[in-house]
């Protein structure tokens, strides 16, 4: 502020709260909202959601299915959650291995299993890290691993709540849904 003067966390709730407000009324088909943080922002989020805007943000989670406890959380409804949310991307990035000098190894029994337990072929080899003169250590650059989740309406009838996590899990699982430790097990099934 140019006053010098600090806000409040009510008065920047309050100003965050205007300019979601202002942002609606000039109608745009789209709205980013930076994170929902509070009980504020994730009210703001849905409301402009049930009005026909597509909302992008983003909410710290472990996985993609935590955004919906997070949400009730800050006392959002489970009907307004189940109506809004379309999909919700989990990501990370982890490191990728220097394609001039990763060592190819056969796979030891521990990552055998952690394969089977993914549902996954066992690649005949995976690589490990080394070091060159071209990367860091064996490491060069990064590489994304994604979890998503989109909503269908059996789903979304199972957001509720006493939303139970492990029941929504299993029933996403079954429709071919994809965790993060998945992904990068075929990221390390890739060489990447």
């Amino acid at each position: 502020p140019v006053t010098g003067k600090t806000m409040s966390t009510d008065e920047h709730l309050e100003s965050f709260s205007k300019a979601v407000r202002s942002c609606m009324r000039a109608a745009p088909d789209v709205i980013l909202i930076g994170e929902i943080r509070d009980e504020e922002t994730a009210s703001a989020a849905l409301e402009a959601s049930l009005t026909g805007h597509l909302i992008l943000s983003t909410i710290h989670t472990p996985d993609s299915i935590g955004a919906i406890p997070r949400l009730l959380d800050k006392s959002q409804s489970a009907l307004n959650i189940s109506q809004t949310m379309t999909a919700v991307v989990s990501q990370r990035l982890v490191p990728r291995l220097c394609e001039r000098c990763k060592i190819p190894s056969v796979p030891t029994d521990d990552q055998c299993k952690h394969f089977r337990f993914h549902g996954l072929e066992v690649p005949s080899e995976i690589y490990s890290r080394n070091g060159c003169p071209h990367c860091n250590e064996g490491w060069s650059g990064r590489v994304p691993v994604f979890e998503f989740l989109f909503l269908d309406p059996e789903l979304r009838t199972m957001i509720n709540d006493h939303f139970d996590a492990m029941a929504f899990r299993e029933v996403w699982m079954k429709k071919a849904g994809e965790t993060l430790g998945k992904n990068a097990l075929r990221k390390v099934a890739e060489g990447l």
